[in-house]
């Protein structure tokens, strides 16, 4: 056993006593700026199996997570549960040997990564027009044992918002209220087996959706508060594990840059008026229609990574892995110009690796 690895395991038996906050403050004060950046980049990449390239990507820069589409689960259980060890094990391999969170969009209804063969999940509405909140938490307990069986370990699910002209079958129903019951039921059925749920968009999706157009919410903030509002602080109450950012104008809090982009929305509102202690993740900075992606109107990718992570993002969202070294290295030459504090950073690792402590991932 190395020095190091014997500090790590006597701060680990000392965290195992109620200190997990100072096991996590030990690692960070022993990672490197480019490992501590990678934590921050979640990347989605094609194929149902590691390529060579993407294999040398995940050794050149550790992710701290990855996102799983229909394209990489197709062939079932099987070659499922071996792709996720195999990233894992990639990535315990490489200093500072952090797994990483693997995420997929377990919403059910029409968000379908699966086969019907590996699992069927009902949509948000089809949950809220039978009104059972009790069915609810017991159907998201048998899913999330699958989930933690095939290695993954995150859930970008639920939608936490009203019906609405973009929020259809994925939400639970019209009713705040219920929305926010039901979103309660949903977390904890996946986090009760070890599955960290993900609350979005924060803070809604506009008229648009986002995926095609940067929308806009006009809401007044007392109409926000009456009729967005109580489903994130049901969840945050809840101990909902991580919240995940739209790429839509606030116009009442923040007229001058989209959510993921906005200091005032994620830090100022969501981190601190709201309280929320975990992990902040973008949706896609890739999310585009035919005429391309949403955000280029704002900024590059790199650019807008930087400008996300100045906002209070922890973590990156990139579906095309190809974007990741660009990303990395924007956010160095961010932090290394004073752009982006080391303490900022900083305090995404540390939300990250406590995430991660508290769900056994780390």
């Amino acid at each position: 056993m190395t020095l190091m690895s014997l500090f790590l395991w006597i701060i680990t038996a000392g965290a195992s006593w109620g200190n997990e906050s100072q096991f996590v403050k030990a690692t960070i004060q022993e990672m490197t700026i480019d490992q501590k950046i990678a934590q921050l980049i979640m990347v989605g990449f094609n194929g149902t199996t590691l390529s060579a390239p993407m294999q040398k990507l995940l050794k050149d820069i550790p992710v701290g997570g990855i996102i799983l589409f229909r394209y990489n689960l197709y062939k079932g259980k099987k070659f499922i549960k071996e792709l996720t060890e195999k990233i894992q094990v990639l990535l315990k391999k490489q200093p500072p040997c952090i797994p990483a969170f693997i995420a997929v969009d377990m919403e059910g209804g029409i968000i379908k990564r699966f086969t019907k063969d590996v699992i069927a999940f009902p949509s948000a509405r089809n949950f809220g027009d039978k009104n059972d909140p009790a069915l609810v938490e017991s159907e998201c307990i048998k899913v999330a044992r699958i989930l933690a069986v095939l290695g993954i370990n995150m859930n970008l699910a639920p939608v936490l918002e009203p019906c609405g002209p973009v929020m259809k079958t994925r939400v639970f129903g019209c009713d705040i209220q219920k929305v926010a019951e039901m979103g309660v039921h949903f977390i904890r059925g996946f986090q009760s087996q070890g599955v960290i749920a993900t609350g979005k968009h924060f803070p809604g999706n506009g008229g648009v959706d986002q995926h095609k157009a940067l929308g806009r919410i006009d809401l007044g903030i007392s109409e926000f508060k009456i009729n967005r509002l109580p489903a994130y602080n049901a969840a945050i109450k809840a101990g909902i594990g991580a919240i995940m950012t739209s790429h839509v104008y606030f116009s009442t809090i923040d007229d001058s840059a989209p959510a993921t982009l906005s200091k005032i929305v994620v830090t100022e509102f969501l981190k601190k008026q709201l309280k929320f202690g975990g992990v902040v993740i973008s949706d896609d900075l890739l999310c585009a229609s035919k005429k391309g992606v949403v955000l280029a109107q704002v900024g590059t990718v790199p650019e807008n990574a930087v400008r996300a992570v100045q906002s209070g993002v922890d973590v990156i969202m990139l579906s095309d892995a190809n974007y990741a070294r660009s990303v990395y290295c924007q956010i160095k030459n961010a932090l290394v110009s004073g752009i982006i504090s080391e303490s900022r950073l900083d305090d995404s690792v540390m939300r990250i690796l406590s995430l991660k402590r508290r769900f056994n991932i780390f």
